[in-house]
């Protein structure tokens, strides 16, 4: 039985959108597009800037942030990797590291952490903790870790509750059940909800780190459900 590590890798191989293959539906391509230009902004992407995307995928986020920096660097899954060089044909000036970032030791430091969509894939909390401990390692001083898109069921259960959620869903469902493509569910990975959320802010917001929790604009792909988290690294 693949893992959700493996499953995304053998995605990227599969004859279907981009946007399908970075694990968001077909009718959230446009707001997908949307995400880079929050994301220049919101880490402050300098051309001086080194800056590594973990979990890239095959570059939908890294490909357009890549002109706002001096050095990007993709890392993720052999196979992914590979496919993400054949998209680009070598054309653009991006570094790439292959394997599953909790394994591999890099001794390299960036400006900049791009961690979009990533979190919840990971098995349980203890998980969590060392991946974010591993990106403060790699990060350096005064430099900014972005951790995009986590899925709160809290939030979640909030909205789909309010008037606005339940017109929302009818909406998404007609849509979904649109698109031919049928995501793989993976049960048994970690949760995220307000305490949890609260509690990584708490552990995290210490004298070296500001911590900062951030609502998704409401034009993002899973906006109303998901929220950001930021850390600025001071030591």
């Amino acid at each position: 039985m693949p893992n959700i590590f493996n499953y995304f890798a053998k995605l990227s191989e599969e004859k279907i959108d981009l946007t399908i293959k970075s694990g968001r539906f077909i009718n959230q391509k446009k707001a997908e597009k949307k995400i880079p230009s929050y994301l220049k902004f919101m880490m402050n992407l300098k051309k001086s800037d080194n800056i590594i995307e973990i979990g890239s995928g095959l570059g939908n986020l890294l490909i357009p942030l890549n002109k706002y920096v001096n050095k990007a660097t993709a890392l993720d899954h052999p196979k992914i990797i590979k496919n993400f060089k054949e998209r680009i044909h070598h054309k653009k000036k991006i570094n790439f590291i292959s394997g599953n970032f909790l394994n591999i030791k890099i001794s390299q430091k960036f400006d900049k952490v791009l961690v979009y969509g990533v979190l919840h894939c990971l098995k349980n909390f203890k998980e969590v903790e060392k991946f974010i401990n591993k990106t403060l390692k790699i990060t350096s001083k005064n430099g900014i870790i972005f951790f995009g898109d986590i899925p709160n069921n809290d939030l979640k259960i909030k909205f789909l509750n309010s008037k606005e959620g339940r017109k929302f869903q009818k909406k998404w469902e007609k849509n979904i059940n649109q698109q031919k493509f049928k995501f793989r569910s993976f049960k048994n990975l970690v949760k995220f909800n307000n305490k949890n959320i609260l509690k990584i802010i708490e552990k995290y917001n210490k004298k070296k780190n500001q911590v900062y929790l951030i609502p998704q604009p409401k034009d993002h792909p899973f906006s109303n459900t998901r929220v950001d988290l930021m850390i600025k690294k001071y030591g």
